[in-house]
């Protein structure tokens, strides 16, 4: 939610966090997957 919806850089979020920027870009990268896969899955309901 830092990065994409407060426009935080990967950076930034990683030390808000306190954890290493590869997590935080892993953790968006599997949220923008599995909305995706929820949008899909609901349009095809």
């Amino acid at each position: 939610m830092l990065t994409q919806l407060l426009g935080f850089p990967y950076e930034d979020a990683a030390g808000v966090i306190g954890c290493p920027v590869g997590t935080i870009r892993s953790r968006v990268s599997r949220a923008r997957t599995d909305l995706l896969d929820a949008r899909e899955a609901t349009a095809s309901a």
